[in-house]
């Protein structure tokens, strides 16, 4: 039979989970509202305040915040505070992407030192360029490390696995699939051969 009380304990964490879903969706949409309509005090100020940090990649926190929304809606599990922190390092790893990229235009410059890069990002992210400071703090100690193609391949690495980890995507069973739907056509063609 079933334990006692572990009906009530399953609708305590449908009800944590639907919360947790509800206040995403809300989240997703005042960020929208304040970021893309600029409405209000805040609205007119965290753009450029996000914009320096992150750069343009502001502009992707609704829709990163509503995707998570769907995800913990669609998932089985409730970690709410593990695909936000999963984001946010996404985010991260684009910004550095962007800023990996103002580097090998020259308009940050490794020799400068990372405080003279900083303020250059801060000020480009202002105006939606590049990936801002967070992108800039990334970019420059892996662009030295790695090289510009290194750090960009590493950026994109996590993202894609950060991305499969948020979303759940199967990617082993979807190469599987693949390579079998590959296998059986493989196969189709030899038998209508003979």
């Amino acid at each position: 039979g079933r334990k006692p009380g572990s009906k009530n304990k399953k609708n305590k964490y449908s009800a944590s989970k639907n919360i947790s879903v509800v206040i995403l969706i809300i989240l997703s949409i005042l960020t929208a509202v304040l970021i893309y309509g600029k409405s209000g005090y805040i609205g007119e100020h965290l753009g450029p305040v996000l914009g320096g940090i992150i750069g343009w990649i502001e502009f992707i926190i609704p829709i990163g915040i509503f995707v998570i929304a769907i995800a913990v809606a669609c998932d089985k599990r409730d970690f709410v505070s593990t695909k936000l922190f999963e984001l946010a390092v996404f985010l991260v790893c684009i910004s550095a992407i962007f800023s990996v990229y103002q580097i090998s235009q020259g308009t940050l410059e490794l020799e400068n030192g990372i405080s003279e890069n900083i303020k250059i990002s801060y000020e480009l992210g202002t105006k939606n360029i590049g990936g801002g400071v967070l992108g800039t703090m990334i970019a420059v100690p892996l662009t030295n490390m790695l090289g510009i193609a290194g750090a960009v391949i590493v950026c994109i690495g996590i993202s894609l696995a950060l991305l499969v980890f948020m979303l759940g995507i199967p990617v082993s069973e979807m190469i599987e699939n693949y390579l079998d739907n590959l296998k059986d056509r493989k196969q189709e063609r030899r038998k209508n051969r003979t």
